[in-house]
């Protein structure tokens, strides 16, 4: 469950970089 959740952020950091590049 922790690997999902980090994983998840991990994305979400990605997703937010992407976004405001």
């Amino acid at each position: 469950m922790k690997k999902i959740v980090g994983a998840l952020a991990v994305f979400v950091i990605t997703y937010a970089l992407f976004s405001a590049a």
